[in-house]
């Protein structure tokens, strides 16, 4: 931080002087004495700029880790077992997504068929409007001592024994209000029958109001046996003004992946520890 303000003072110092010599040589008041001077000068602020931005240098090289020890440190609870359980994997040396096939030359004189237009979802009016999110628990919180690395990371990836999180904000289309604790009652469902009735509160640090944000939420801890794959949840909420609607996973989408024979899901989706 010192080199930084150091180097950010030179620089303001070399640019009023810059400006200052300037002035002088456009006036045509100063003498050439004083222009080698200030020039003289010059020269020695650029002088002092450029060491302390090579020491600066120096300094961050020395204290940036190496690429193979920049991974994330997994936090270990005193007298545990040290593990290594990733909120999602990552393949090293990845095939290269194959090039597509060049396509077929046209015969002389022939047009391309222009391509079919999109044909956009029909126009839907809801009553209400949810956002949802799935989020890592925070540290301890799992009944199973399946931890995160990272806490109220948002993903929708999650190991046997973990706690998921969601994250919900619910908006009266008719008015544009945010449905509170006080507007509305809501309902997490799990395909396998577990209800759990959500919380509208504060998140954030207790007594300030840094970082504060207001939303509903529930938690459940996956089971050690519970079947691998996607988690279907609904959440229905009911609102006292009398309007109801059930939510799904919101704007899934299915894609094949690099190889055109496996289709990639971004629903919520539950894997065994290790990916299996």
């Amino acid at each position: 931080m010192f080199h930084r303000r150091g180097v950010w003072k030179l620089f303001v110092i070399g640019l009023f002087g810059s400006v200052a010599l300037l002035a002088m040589s456009c006036s045509g008041g100063a003498s050439q004495t004083e222009l080698d001077a200030a020039k003289a000068q010059l020269l020695e602020k650029d002088k002092a700029i450029a060491a302390l931005q090579a020491k600066q240098a120096g300094g961050a090289t020395q204290a940036s880790p190496s690429p193979a020890a920049a991974g994330l440190k997994f936090p270990q609870y005193p007298g545990a077992t040290p593990a290594s359980i990733p909120i999602l994997g990552a393949y090293a040396n990845a095939p290269v997504r194959p090039a597509a096939a060049t396509p077929t030359p046209l015969p002389a004189g022939a047009t391309a068929p222009p391509p079919p237009t999109p044909i956009p979802a029909p126009v839907v009016t809801v009553p209400l409007f949810a956002h949802i999110e799935t989020v890592t628990s925070g540290p301890g919180e799992s009944k199973f001592n399946v931890d995160a690395n990272l806490s109220c990371m948002k993903t929708g990836l999650f190991i046997r024994g973990q706690q998921i999180v969601w994250r919900m904000e619910v908006v009266d289309t008719s008015t544009g209000k945010i449905l509170t604790g006080d507007d509305a009652t809501a309902k997490l469902k799990l395909p396998n029958g577990e209800e759990v009735t959500m919380r509208y509160g504060r998140h954030g640090t207790p007594g300030t109001d840094a970082l504060t944000a207001w939303f509903w939420t529930a938690a459940w801890t996956i089971p050690m046996d519970y079947p691998i794959g996607t988690l279907d949840y609904k959440v229905t909420v009911t609102a006292k003004s009398g309007k109801e609607m059930t939510f799904g996973d919101p704007l899934t989408v299915r894609t094949p992946n690099y190889k055109g024979d496996v289709a990639l899901d971004t629903r919520v989706t539950i894997v065994a520890p290790g990916g299996g």
